[in-house]
């Protein structure tokens, strides 16, 4: 079995979008214009707003993803900042990586 665990970002039409988009990247107009692969506009509550796609440091975004933002208290939903440091996975981030989850069986050669 092959499991593809993806803590950094979910999908487009992850509910999350329209109810905490607080807890993603954004960026502004000119990260638009000059990373136009790596950002993408969104209207929420009636404002245009701008993200970032998921993505790899060494290509352009996944069109298809939306970045979390884990260097904010925000995204955190227990209350108090997540900790100092290095980003770890807080609760409010488990539930949805259940259902994002991507596994691919393998079947084994018989002979």
């Amino acid at each position: 079995m092959i499991l593809d665990f993806v803590p950094n970002h979910m999908a487009l039409n992850y509910h999350w979008l329209e109810t905490h988009p607080e807890r993603f990247v954004q960026g502004d107009p000119d990260k638009l214009a000059s990373e136009h692969a790596n950002y993408f506009p969104v209207e929420v509550d009636g404002k245009q707003r701008i993200f970032a796609h998921g993505r790899d440091p060494y290509f352009e975004g996944w069109p298809d993803t939306i970045q979390l933002d884990y260097r904010t208290d925000v995204a955190c939903k227990t209350g108090g900042p997540c900790s100092p440091g290095p980003p770890v996975l807080c609760p409010a981030f488990i539930e949805p990586y259940f259902s994002n989850v991507t596994a691919t069986v393998i079947p084994q050669r018989t002979r």
